[in-house]
């Protein structure tokens, strides 16, 4: 072989040497840069859940506290709107909920109420039999309902006299709190977690659990079948900031490297010129 053919194959090769750790170089970038937002979306998840449970006590305590009082327990026997207004009105203003409901045993309303004036929530979309069935072998519930108000996070309650904390004694009534899974509640959620959250159907839920930048929830109805999926799409200024420098450092590598393979080749042409 030739010493012009030899130095053009090594001047190849360096090249493609030069194409193969372009190409692993980028593929390191990428995967640390998937790394970095599964963990930031991970991160995002647990920190979401949190707020999930802290927003939740909050309906949980005024349905458990409200539900053995005597004077409900008469409001419920004597249908006493009048009292239910003034007490429960306040209650779901102080506990940060959007509605209350007061079911007799027959699962008559005795009362309802919402923050929103929305007649779609003057009762809930429950059946005597379904209540009956959510409460069997238990006195204090919660589920997810859709209404034609939107998704609604109920927490339920049976009604028993002051001195039946534990709830021993034969139920006198139903009591429900519940939380609108609106667009105002949605931004609230999405301000506390840091992240972009919606709500979609149960059957769309597969849509996004491929996503490597969002986190996905499924949650269940009062008879434990899928209802609808929180959605949490993650913007994370690290994973930008990482993937901003890795473009930096990616152009420097290459224009680096193609200056050295520019050098390489005049030196090159003017060696093989004097031969």
């Amino acid at each position: 072989m030739k010493v012009t053919q030899r130095l053009l194959v090594i001047f190849f090769l360096l090249f493609f040497l030069f194409l193969v750790g372009l190409g692993l170089y980028s593929r390191m970038g990428n995967a640390q840069l998937q790394k970095i937002q599964q963990n930031e979306v991970q991160s995002h998840q647990v920190s979401f859940e949190k707020i999930l449970t802290l927003n939740r006590q909050a309906i949980f305590v005024l349905a458990k506290d409200y539900s053995y009082w005597d004077e409900l327990v008469s409001a419920i026997k004597n249908e006493d709107v009048e009292w239910a207004a003034f007490n429960i009105d306040s209650g779901i203003k102080t506990y940060e909920a959007d509605a209350a409901w007061v079911f007799n045993m027959d699962f008559k309303r005795v009362y309802s109420v919402n923050r929103f004036s929305d007649e779609r929530l003057k009762d809930l979309p429950l059946t005597k039999e379904q209540v009956t069935q959510i409460f069997n072998g238990q006195s204090l519930v919660h589920f997810y309902l859709e209404t034609p108000a939107g998704y609604l996070e109920v927490q339920g309650a049976t009604v028993h006299p002051s001195n039946d904390s534990d709830r021993k004694t034969r139920a006198q009534g139903y009591f429900f709190v519940g939380k609108l899974w609106n667009n105002e509640y949605l931004k609230i959620l999405s301000q506390l977690a840091d992240c972009d959250v919606s709500v979609v159907p149960a059957q769309d839920a597969v849509k996004f659990l491929g996503r490597k930048d969002a986190f996905v929830i499924q949650v269940d109805d009062w008879g434990r079948s899928p209802l609808l999926a929180i959605v949490a799409a993650v913007d994370s200024v690290a994973i930008e900031h990482f993937h901003a420098r890795s473009k930096v450092l990616l152009k420097l590598f290459v224009v680096y490297s193609a200056l050295q393979m520019l050098c390489l080749l005049y030196f090159l042409r003017k060696f093989l010129r004097k031969i």
